[in-house]
Order: C-alpha cells, then structure tokens, then sequence
C-alpha cells in the first residue's frame, strides 16, 4: 500500500510552510525524511495523516484519495501516525495503555457491558493476549505492569510504537523516534522497525539524528522551507550542497 503526496501545498499564518512538496513512499517503504526545524516536516505529517488539511494537492493511500477523511478514518485504512512527544495516559500501565489503543471495541459499549457477557470477555481477552504479544516484541516486558509516567524517554517512544501496532497498522509515520533516546535503545529501536519492515509495514520517519536514521532507511527526502531539496540514497542526500546549506545555514 503505497502513500502518494502530491504537489502539496499549505499556508499557516499568511506564511507558505509547504510548496508543491511531492514525495512517495511504496508498498513496504522505509523512507526517512530530514530538514533543519521549520522545514515543514511536522506539517507535512499533519497533512498526510488528516489533522490539517492542504490548500492545495493531494494525498493518496493504497490508491485511495484521503481528502477530507479524518485522522482515524485514514487509521482505519491502516495510515497511522505516532508523535514526537509520546501521549500516553501516565497513570495507565503499558499493558493497560496497549488494551486502550485497540480499535473497535464491543466491550466499551452500554449494551455490551450489560448484556456482551460472554463474548465481550473473549474480545477483551483477545485484546490482552495481542498487548502482552506487543510487550513482548518491544523489549518491554520487565516494564509491562509501571505506569507510563514511570517509564524512560526510550521506553515512552516504544510504547508510542506500541500503541499503534495494536491497531495492525499498513504504513506508520514515525516522528523522530530517537529523540531523547540512549544510543542502546535507539538501536533497539531500529531493530524494530527493521522487523516489522520486513512483514511489510511501511514507514515514513522524521528524524534529526542523520546517522542513525541513515543507516536504518535506504532512501532519504530532504526538506526545508517548504520545499523538497533532494531525493536519494542517505549518501546522496546528505552530499548535496543544498542539504548542507540548509542545516549549516550557508549559501550553497
């Protein structure tokens, strides 16, 4: 299922943040996206993942145009997004946290909770034996039962990950996932989204740590004000005059 940005275009405040900014991501992609702060990467991932809506162009998923479609109408065609700062509920514990972000649950209806019985346990037995099979995956099992205020920079960004797994998601959008990370757990990390890249989930992944996210993705599109600089390997990229001015802040 592949995710196509089609000459994009937004405006926040009188001021372009995004022009004719056109990028594709294929079916089972590991694409990084990079740019100095105030390129417009957060604006793209608001566009693409339906918080903000684009004066011009369009997005596309699986072949589907998404225009006008809410954030978790995208979410159920498998187009999911996490954040850079993790939103859990703090006082959750990860395996509680994991059971609250599974999508379409019976049990959470009146009707279910007063007559569901049998098959309203089934489904929330269901849905903890996929959280603890998550947990488990993540590397977070010794932290399953802390509540997520506990937790470490590297263990939020996990569950963040987590989170939305538990949605069986096609392509996550994955914001800066090393950010405030040790460099142990930003290894493990990437072990992870390798892992589920090779079952065939697709990434986009913002990030602003260029090492690490270049040896995790093989193609790199970079950004800044607004506009697409360069498309290629990370190698490629990260050569161009352009790509360099624009974090170095020098003419090219």
């Amino acid at each position: 299922m592949s995710l196509v940005i089609d000459r994009v275009g937004k405006w926040l405040g009188g001021v372009c943040v995004l022009d004719n900014v056109s990028m594709r991501v294929p079916d089972g992609g590991l694409i990084g996206l990079i740019g100095p702060n105030g390129a417009g990467k957060s604006t793209l991932f608001a566009v693409v993942s339906g918080f903000e809506a684009p004066e011009s162009g369009t997005v596309q998923f699986a072949d589907r145009p998404l225009t006008g479609l809410a954030p978790q109408a995208r979410a159920r065609f498998g187009l999911m997004r996490t954040f850079q700062v993790p939103r859990p509920f703090g006082k959750l514990t990860v395996v509680e946290n994991m059971m609250a972000a599974a999508p379409s649950r019976k049990g959470e209806t009146v009707w279910a909770a007063f007559f569901g019985g049998a098959a309203a346990r089934r489904e929330q037995d269901e849905i903890r034996a996929h959280a603890e099979e998550v947990i488990t995956f993540l590397g977070l099992g010794a932290v399953r039962d802390n509540r997520a205020s506990d937790l470490s920079g590297g263990q939020l960004k996990l569950l963040e990950l987590g989170r939305v797994l538990m949605a069986s998601p096609k392509m996550i959008l994955l914001d800066e996932p090393f950010a405030g990370v040790n460099p142990v757990l930003q290894e493990d990390i990437s072990e992870r989204i390798r892992d589920l890249n090779a079952r065939g989930i697709g990434f986009l992944i913002v990030e602003h740590n260029l090492a690490a996210l270049s040896r995790l993705v093989g193609r790199l599109y970079a950004l800044d004000r607004g506009r697409i600089l360069a498309e290629g390997t990370p190698a490629e990229v990260l050569a161009e005059p352009a790509v360099r001015a624009a974090y170095t802040g020098d003419a090219p």
